[in-house]
């Protein structure tokens, strides 16, 4: 493979692939549930369950939070009853992602808490 322009083929050929497959794998993830709550002086629990079907290669759960007073904490568990994720956040604005994870068939479970919580928090569930 002496011939440069062989070569610069080649590698434009190689980054169209990954460009195309990279596109293909974000194009076909998906927000299935999407939750915001507001909160004024709130202690309380909600627990947001979702259903992850056979087929279902990933799931990434994102929870955002801004407070000006109090705490929210969560806790992501799978069909199992695995801890896959844990949190909190005090009176300030953070962020929580599990990343990746494979899945596993069942009712994932996020519960959320709050302690005398003033602000807002989302959740959303995302899978491919």
């Amino acid at each position: 493979m002496n011939n440069p322009y062989k070569r610069l083929r080649m590698s434009a050929i190689a980054l169209a692939s990954g460009l195309v497959l990279v596109n293909s794998i974000v194009a076909s993830e998906r927000v299935v549930r999407s939750e915001t709550r507001d909160l004024l002086r709130a202690s309380a629990e909600t627990t947001f369950p979702i259903e992850v079907g056979e087929g279902v290669a990933r799931l990434r759960v994102d929870v955002n939070v801004k407070l000006s007073t109090g705490t929210v904490s969560w806790l992501l568990i799978d069909p199992q009853g695995a801890e896959r994720l844990r949190g909190e956040i005090a009176a300030g604005s953070g962020r929580g992602s599990t990343g990746d994870l494979e899945t596993q068939p069942g009712t994932w479970r996020l519960k959320i808490a709050s302690r005398e919580a003033s602000g807002s928090y989302r959740v959303q569930w995302r899978v491919w």
